[in-house]
């Protein structure tokens, strides 16, 4: 999360016109609320900084149970750092906010609260302070010990300031022919854990560096090789600064932010999407309603975007049925191929060491989103407590996909098509020099789709002349980017039809030659059921197209199979990394594909809590599955991780283009026929018309 200066300096904020009253146990914070729970947390922690603040969510089943009108309780989740003693805590507050004057409205979507929200900091904060504070006791304060919260915004801030006044980084520096320091970037990164100097007994950084020559260049374009300082965060200080080797910082690459200006080609003619009568959806707080789908939007601060009671309506059955009850993201890690200093040591666990929601973009219609979009604002705090907005951080809006569904009888030469639809729900988020985009797809057929879109500048270094180039592609001038592979898990409480479920492995295998197989044409699809947890860890397997089927065994489609959900996985890799690498240690679930959990509100995070600087493995999900609990009709959890192999290529350079990955849950027997008969035609469905010119005679 970046803090946004205004023109004199200053933080800016954003702030909405209303103060906005939740109208359900799962929405997001209000900016109030955020900041009753930092003035709460200084009273009770001062001198702490904030590594987050959060909604805590309530138990499932008070969610199911709520109906508009009912009483909401609120509680929040907040990491706190002490730097001076080197101590993290994780606090939840029961907090209510109660107007003076005006009750909130009991209906599902509350009348804002009056007067307008104050412009400045110093006002609000003031506006906290006159409502009155309901149960606002501490529910719990837990010190976590051996353990370092995310990389926090305040400390980029403070690692480059702190580098220009080492002198052992300013020789470091002259020596590799840079005599103004000022143009030095530093992005902090963790140190991971290789040896015991790394343990999190010490909050340490060893940032990567880069040279911003001038405005208009991008320094991620230009890596300063083989330079590493190691420093303390909470002492703020360098502990030294490691200087492997000085080859020369390269020349800046094409300028691509304006490379389409000497294009020899006229650009594409503009493309419009218009929809003169609006949406078809419609976003009523954070209730999104489109077409037969269902489903409330979410955020925090580490996970982004969170989707909540995922629900379809059958019209054959008249009722809106459930199919997820949370979709979330729970870790992205990218481990890097170069085994030289200080490169082995980038493997990013951009979820738990940074915070995607943190970093979001503020996005822009008819840029990120094509159409009649909505966006919603989200807010957090920054580490000093001040509640931050990124205005527009979550876009909504349709897309055409085509053909779907169709038939042309080629007897009588009429057909009927319908045009498919699709409703998307979106985010962009940078991580340092990668960007991410992350889509939610609903089509009208019951598919959900998630798709991270992986865009942004690769991670280069310097040509050495000690073998880097076999760990790598060249790119430009005596620049190589390095071999490395994305991942990303996929958190997914199932609720298909219902709270309990069951998970099945799904293969096909070829029928031996019979009596009845005399031809050897035969295959069949064989299930195995994932009884229980340690059964769980499984690796995707195209050759005998291996998918993964969560059913409801205590519902039955019209057929007599028990209704259920089907996962899909698209292209996907394992680590390339030797399993007993660290980084292997540090990100077990990397070895399967797909992982199973009971349900349990405490699971959210498939590395652990806190992955920053950890040794290994703590609280994931090789722990959890020790306790071998069943999946034979329970609530359920499934944990999918898809990744990406990139072995750069000049064409990545030096920005690079989109790459796609993700995966997809399908109905299968969830409905009893095809759900979406019922679409209307589109204005050009055939009328049965013969065609001027007939097909021609084979």
């Amino acid at each position: 999360m970046k803090k946004n200066v205004g023109p004199d300096g200053k933080r800016a904020y954003y702030v909405p016109p209303d103060i906005i009253v939740p109208s359900h146990p799962l929405d997001p914070l209000t900016p109030d609320e955020v900041l009753l729970a930092v003035k709460i947390c200084k009273q009770l922690r001062p001198g702490c900084v904030f590594a987050s603040v959060a909604l805590h969510e309530p138990d499932k089943e008070t969610v199911l149970k709520f109906r508009p009108g009912d009483d909401i309780d609120r509680k929040v989740f907040t990491v706190l750092h002490d730097h001076s003693q080197d101590q993290t805590f994780e606090m939840i507050l029961n907090i209510a906010i109660e107007h003076n004057d005006e009750a909130p409205s009991s209906s599902s979507k509350p009348a804002p609260l009056r007067p307008p929200r104050p412009q400045t900091l110093s006002e609000r904060e003031e506006q906290v302070t006159n409502y009155s504070v309901v149960g606002n006791e501490l529910a719990s304060l837990k010190h976590i010990p051996d353990v370092q919260p995310r990389i926090m915004p305040h400390e980029y801030y403070a690692v480059e300031k702190l580098l220009l006044e080492n002198t052992d980084f300013l020789r470091a520096l002259e020596k590799r022919g840079i005599t103004d320091a000022t143009l030095v970037k530093a992005d902090p990164w963790s140190v991971g854990y290789f040896t015991e100097e790394d343990h999190p007994s010490r909050r340490l950084t060893r940032p990567l560096l880069f040279l911003k020559r001038t405005e208009k260049s991008n320094e991620y374009n230009c890596p300063i090789e083989g330079l590493s300082p190691l420093i303390d965060l909470n002492r703020m200080e360098v502990i030294r600064v490691d200087d492997y080797r000085s080859p020369p910082v390269p020349e800046d690459a094409t300028d691509w932010k304006e490379a389409w200006k000497t294009s020899p080609l006229p650009q594409l003619k503009p493309y419009k999407i218009l929809q003169p009568e609006g949406p078809s959806f419609r976003l009523d707080g954070y209730h999104l309603m489109w077409d037969k789908w269902d489903m409330r939007l979410g955020f925090s601060p580490r996970e982004g975007v969170i989707l909540h009671l995922i629900s379809f309506f059958d019209a054959t059955k008249s009722e809106l049925r459930p199919v997820i009850y949370r979709a979330s993201l729970s870790e992205m890690v990218v481990p890097y191929g170069n085994p030289l200093p200080p490169h082995y040591r980038k493997n990013a666990f951009d979820i738990g060491e940074d915070g995607i929601g943190a970093n979001l973009n503020s996005l822009k219609g008819n840029c990120d989103c094509i159409g009649a979009a909505a966006f919603i604002d989200v807010h957090m705090a920054d580490s000093d407590g001040d509640c931050v907005t990124i205005p527009r951080a979550i876009c909504v809006h349709e897309e055409d996909y085509g053909v779907l569904w169709k038939h042309t009888d080629f007897r009588t030469e009429k057909s009927s098509l319908r045009r498919g639809r699709r409703l998307v729900v979106s985010s962009f988020t940078t991580v340092a020099n990668y960007d991410y985009g992350f889509n939610w797809h609903f089509y009208q057929d019951g598919t959900i789709e998630f798709e991270n879109v992986l865009t942004g500048i690769l991670s280069a270094q310097v040509l050495s002349g000690i073998g880097s180039a076999k760990y790598g592609t060249p790119v430009g001038s005596n620049i190589i980017a390095t071999n490395h592979q994305h991942f990303l898990a996929v958190r997914l409480n199932m609720m298909v039809d219902g709270v309990h479920n069951s998970i099945h492995e799904v293969n096909s295998e070829t029928s031996h030659p019979s009596d009845i197989n005399m031809m050897k044409n035969a295959f069949v699809a064989t299930t195995h059921q994932i009884k229980t947890e340690k059964d769980s860890g499984r690796i995707c397997n195209q050759a005998s197209a291996r998918h993964w089927l969560v059913t409801n065994p205590s519902k039955h489609n019209k057929w007599g199979s028990e209704v259920g959900y089907v996962l899909e996985p698209g292209a996907n890799v394992l680590p390339f990394a030797h399993p007993d690498a660290p980084i292997m240690k540090r990100a077990p679930f990397l070895a399967k594909h797909v992982w199973a959990t009971q349900y349990h509100p405490d699971m959210k995070y498939i590395a652990g809590d806190y992955p920053n600087q950890a040794p290994k493995e703590k609280g994931g999900i090789t722990e959890w599955i020790d306790g071998d609990r069943s999946l034979d009709n329970e609530d359920v959890v499934l944990w999918y991780t898809f990744g990406v192999a990139h072995f750069p290529r000049p064409e990545d350079w030096p920005i690079m283009p989109s790459v796609r990955a993700g995966m997809r849950l399908r109905p299968y027997g969830f409905f009893d026929e095809n759900p979406c008969m019922d679409v209307a035609p589109p204005p050009c469905e055939d009328t049965g018309e013969r065609r001027d010119e007939p097909k021609a005679k084979l």
